[in-house]
């Protein structure tokens, strides 16, 4: 049975601004990966609500061998796919119902993917983050699939996060304890080769694990161990400003747009808004055992 969890949404945005309410959009609807509890949720702000969409334990057995670990989101059409680091797969779910669809990428025995954390539509096709194979794997519009990275030593260093740009560049959001701590690998995927390294000055960045592209064109980068949002050039990665900080934010993962331009920042166990003529405040807290995808529907 999928289970119905209410929780009672703290907002409080100040009156007269024109900015639209943090629970505004009745529509708005926020899907979570819930990595440890097997779970995808939906969270709906308006409603005051947090519902089981997906649960590890009705997802069949062939599907998820080892059961569901969802984590990185995405859209296909109406479809939901969801990254599944116990099998290695990408499956696919209904959008609405959460019902299970099948097994929509599979590397199987030609390539490595190990923990895929991490997914994108890009250049008509599929590129999935593989954590501990330290890949991207591209699964190209004909069915042919290529690795960016994975060399020796591997050029993708603990990678957790992926956005596609509009002129077809890959970004991808790599974490500290590495040569290179906390930084932005930037790809082509047409010739499947590496073209910047985003290392924003000083130690700013510390842990970079999620990425999305602002209304105003902005790259928003948000770091783990620094507790903080970061905006940088989509064009050189310099760093613009630091949006948020650690007066607010505990263990931020990830992040995303609204068509209203609000911006969600999901946290380990919470989830932070923010929009320019408001600003921030908190939705929720305690609310995921361990929160690791962000997708915004509605």
């Amino acid at each position: 049975m999928r289970g119905l969890l209410v929780i009672l949404l703290s907002l409080g945005v100040p009156m007269g601004c024109a900015a639209p309410a943090a629970d505004g959009d009745p529509e708005l609807r926020l899907l979570v990966s819930d990595v440890a509890a097997g779970q995808v949720l939906a969270v709906h702000p308006a409603r005051g609500t947090v519902e089981v969409l997906v649960d590890a334990g009705e997802v069949p057995e062939p599907l998820s061998p080892d059961g569901l670990a969802p984590a990185g989101l995405a859209w296909r059409g109406d479809e939901l796919l969801v990254t599944d680091m116990g099998s290695g797969r990408v499956l696919s779910f209904d959008g609405e119902s959460g019902a299970p669809g099948g097994v929509a990428f599979d590397p199987g025995a030609g390539a490595r993917l190990e923990e895929p954390c991490a997914l994108t539509l890009v250049d008509g096709g599929l590129a999935v983050l593989g954590n501990d194979t330290r890949n991207v794997l591209l699964l190209r519009p004909d069915g042919a699939v290529d690795e960016l990275g994975g060399g020796a030593p591997p050029e993708i260093r603990d990678g957790h996060g992926l956005l596609a740009l509009p002129d077809g560049r890959l970004l991808v959001a790599t974490s500290a304890g590495t040569a290179e701590v906390g930084m932005v690998q930037v790809w082509d995927v047409v010739r499947g080769e590496r073209t910047q390294t985003w290392l924003p000055p000083g130690g700013v960045l510390q842990d970079a694990t999620g990425l999305a592209l602002g209304p105003e064109g902005l790259v928003y980068l948000v770091d783990w161990f620094g507790q903080q949002v970061l905006r940088l050039d989509p064009r050189t990665g310099a760093l613009v400003d630091r949006l948020l900080g650690p007066t607010l934010l505990s263990d931020p993962v990830a992040l995303a747009f609204d068509d209203t331009g609000r911006l969600w920042i999901l946290e380990r166990h919470g989830l932070v808004t923010w929009h320019p003529l408001t600003g921030p405040e908190r939705v929720l807290a305690d609310a995921f055992t361990f929160g690791r995808g962000l997708l915004v529907d509605g």
